[in-house]
């Protein structure tokens, strides 16, 4: 998702600039959006690992002292239902992990009704497998629903995370001088 070829780009940028006079068009990776985004909400989060577990298949961004340095996205399940499993999410911290030590905090971005069962499967690891054995890590939930604060919300329908994290991060844009 981070690779588009240039001329690609050019024409989805004209293409969506055709829609509305005067748009300003920009085209961020999904792991570049939530770094951004959720660097907004937590500033004081300067090494976690961001869990994106709103798609079938999760993807996990390395966030250290501030910056975002490897990205590990799941191409294949290897659960047999579909959606993102405890293999998955061990596949993809194995992938950082061979690089880089974990961070003890995890920002876990889900879907309310997969909420429980998401970190549940973070909760039931092992850790030990990546030289964590001190305690488990700080997961910190990030659902639609707590975004309503800091998003404004025009719609009765739940929201969708994601494009909720892409309004917080245009917004943020908005506001700087």
């Amino acid at each position: 998702t981070s690779h588009m070829e240039e001329s690609l780009h050019s024409r989805l940028i004209e293409a969506v600039q055709t829609l509305g006079r005067g748009l300003e068009v920009s085209i961020l990776a999904g792991a570049s959006l939530r770094y951004q985004a959720l660097r907004i909400l937590f500033p004081h989060e300067k090494d976690v690992l961001l869990v994106d577990a709103t798609r079938p298949l999760p993807e996990i961004a390395l966030v250290r002292k501030g910056v975002l340095i490897a990205v590990s996205e799941t191409s294949q399940s290897v659960s047999s239902d579909n959606e993102a499993g405890p293999g998955d999410l061990m596949n993809g911290l194995t992938t950082i992990a061979k690089s880089y030590p974990l961070p003890h905090t995890i920002l876990l971005l889900a879907r309310t009704e997969r909420l429980r069962s998401s970190v549940g499967i973070l909760n039931a690891l092992h850790y030990d497998a990546f030289g964590r054995v001190d305690s488990p890590p700080r997961i910190i939930p990030l659902v639609a629903g707590t975004m309503k604060s800091v998003v404004r919300v025009a719609t009765t329908e739940s929201p969708d995370l994601p494009l909720l994290l892409m309004a917080l991060y245009y917004q943020y844009l908005e506001q700087r001088p």
